[in-house]
């Protein structure tokens, strides 16, 4: 018996010892497997008890627990910004929208003047010295319900039709062909980003938003990290009627109770995205101030709460100042030693604000609409406009800051070949190419400021 003893005891020392062997070659194996995957993203527990984000708070998240691999989506939302050498803006197209064109996907993506979008289009803008596209997005107008814009306000439901899906993922896949970053969001849909019209009923927003939501996230849920959602525009309130019985677009005041409103729609989003699983789960994900407007990012937004950390951005659009960047013929100059110090100044504070707590951040549009006082441009301000979209770059730029120039094509040629001027008639002129003439640019002025910018690297 003591014999047997000793060799059951031989055995299984044996067999001990074969399994650290063992163990050993599987640990050197997977350890090797993981330099490969060293830029995989760790997924923090889901316990709800994370991340627990405020005005003053930060984008940490929580402990992690039991971590899950999701291969091509190890940028964060600040690395990933940080890519973006310049962002150009597919404006005027596919969130165009004539209710009364019917519900066709080509009409209604041409009906404000702007071509069918080709990937030779896409390809001309990566070979200008673009590498990501922000895509605005109109949805309810392609919904299988068929829905104009009153319609939609009414509407319980709005279910997107599958050839628009195909239509935007074509577009979409055009950029990520050229290995660019895009953006797609939701904008203009004014059933949610235009409150306080007859029936605004906010419940049925909350519904419709978050399930409009899902149903994109879900489309594309096995892109990489080069597609980012963001989840709205820019939300406003009407304040009452004109004469006419039109609504009047109030963009400079806010009430707590709009606030609230905008902050709940930003973590709906979230949610909304979180819940569709797979790549979602650690996508980028684009968040906006009221009006997108760089000062209410300061005082008026609350960052919703997300499960996966260090994945949300902040946006704001840029087209200060005001009375030089619009149509209107206030001021035709600018770049004085104040005019570029004010640009410092504001990034300067959402920097603090946003940034430095972790989140990343995003100008997803500026630009200045061309625009000049006589009958031509002079020389001065040609180089103005110049300056104006270099250093308002640059500046984002030293700020760790993306920057998208809203373009918004047209028909932007006068009977004379040349740029129209903006203003009047002719509406905002943002045209960088003439979509309808092999993609030529036709604002040097600005296409040169934007290219001396787009120079400018990142601090880190």
């Amino acid at each position: 018996m003591f014999a047997l003893r000793i060799l059951n005891q031989l055995i299984m020392t044996y067999k001990n010892i074969l399994k650290l062997l063992l163990c050993g070659v599987m640990a050197i194996s997977l350890s090797a497997c993981d330099d490969d995957k060293d830029d995989d993203v760790k997924i923090p527990n889901t316990n709800g008890n994370q991340n627990q984000n405020n005005n003053n708070g930060t984008n940490t998240g929580g402990e992690e627990n039991k971590p899950t691999s999701y291969e091509g989506m190890d940028l964060n939302c600040q690395e990933i910004w940080q890519k973006v050498r310049v962002g150009f803006n597919l404006g005027n197209t596919l969130e165009a929208c004539g209710d009364w064109s019917g519900c066709t996907e080509e009409l209604q993506e041409t009906y404000w003047g702007n071509p069918m979008t080709t990937k030779e289009m896409i390809d001309a803008i990566k070979n200008a010295g673009f590498n990501a596209v922000r895509l605005p997005v109109r949805w309810y107008n392609h919904s299988e319900e068929c829905l104009s814009i009153v319609d939609a306000r009414k509407a319980s439901t709005i279910t997107i039709k599958q050839r628009w899906l195909e239509r935007v993922k074509e577009v979409v896949d055009y950029c990520i062909d050229n290995n660019m970053y895009v953006i797609i969001n939701s904008h203009h849909e004014q059933w949610y980003d235009r409150i306080n019209y007859d029936g605004f009923d906010k419940e049925v927003v909350y519904t419709k938003f978050e399930d409009m939501w899902k149903q994109i996230a879900t489309y594309f849920a096995d892109y990489d990290q080069h597609l980012i959602f963001a989840g709205m525009n820019e939300v406003i309130s009407y304040s009452g009627k004109d004469e006419s019985g039109n609504y009047i677009e109030n963009w400079s005041s806010v009430t707590n109770d709009q606030i609230t409103y905008h902050n709940k729609l930003n973590q709906l989003f979230v949610d909304a995205v979180r819940s569709t699983g797979g790549k979602n789960t650690v996508r980028n994900l684009v968040i906006q101030s009221w009006a997108c407007d760089i000062d209410k990012c300061l005082y008026n937004l609350k960052a919703p709460k997300d499960e996966t950390k260090n994945r949300l951005s902040i946006e704001f659009h840029y087209y200060q100042p005001w009375d030089y960047a619009s149509s209107g013929n206030a001021r035709y100059d600018w770049g004085s030693n104040n005019d570029q110090a004010e640009v410092d100044a504001k990034f300067d504070k959402i920097i603090s604000k946003w940034y430095d707590a972790g989140y990343g951040v995003v100008m997803g549009e500026f630009g200045a609409c061309y625009k000049f006082k006589g009958s031509e441009p002079t020389e001065k301000e040609l180089s103005d406009r110049e300056l104006f979209h270099k250093v308002v770059l640059q500046k984002a730029k030293e700020h760790n800051i993306a920057g998208f120039y809203w373009d918004n094509g047209g028909n932007c040629l006068d009977e004379n070949g040349n740029l129209k001027c903006g203003g009047g008639d002719n509406g905002e002129i943002f045209a960088l190419f003439n979509r309808y003439d092999n993609m030529k640019i036709v604002d040097r002025a600005a296409y040169n400021g934007l290219m001396a910018g787009a120079k400018t690297g990142y601090r880190k």
